[in-house]
């Protein structure tokens, strides 16, 4: 459980501000991947945890993004992916579709990713992320834009008031 939100919240801002100077960055070592990927993961990790612990409103983490989905290659699902497997050659990477997934399952996503790749055009640009549960179905590819906004979004978000969701069964906190 996490008492006080606000650090935690704090450190996402701050992993966005990360992000927003990594998508300005020209020259890539092995350090600033480790930095980009940690910063993503133990984020998405946080998210996770703050919304458990109710400290972040349900509309923020069920909030749908926009990203893009690549199908897997039908010979791929027949000889099997595995972990050493590089996803260029298991998903049909010219063939992109737009989806929208929820706050709630990119974390999922991230945190028991399958596939994980950073994206580097001049900077920073996007990930290619795909769980053990979704590799064998597609790989999404979020943009470096998303992850900010959804860095901030959390990383700003102070619900004002609870109500019971009878749906869930649970309290549902909602922001302003």
């Amino acid at each position: 459980m996490i008492y006080e939100s606000e650090y935690w919240k704090d450190d996402l801002l701050r992993s966005a501000k990360i992000l927003k100077e990594k998508k300005r960055q020209k020259y890539w070592r092995s350090s600033s991947f480790a930095l980009v990927e940690k910063t993503i993961f133990v984020s998405f990790y946080s998210i996770r945890k703050l919304y458990e612990s109710h400290k972040v409103s349900g509309d923020n983490f069920d909030k749908n993004i926009e990203v893009f989905s690549y199908p897997t290659n039908v010979w791929s699902n027949e000889n099997g992916i595995n972990f050493f497997s590089r996803y260029n050659n298991h998903f049909k990477m010219h063939e992109p579709s737009r989806d929208a997934i929820t706050v709630k399952y990119l974390c999922n996503q991230v945190i028991h990713s399958y596939f994980f790749e950073i994206e580097v055009d001049i900077g920073l640009d996007s990930i290619l992320v795909a769980s053990d549960f979704d590799a064998k179905k597609r790989i999404r590819r979020v943009s470096v834009d998303t992850l900010i906004n959804v860095f901030e979004s959390i990383g700003n978000d102070y619900p004002s008031r609870i109500e019971y969701d009878s749906k869930r069964n649970k309290p549902y906190l909602i922001s302003r």
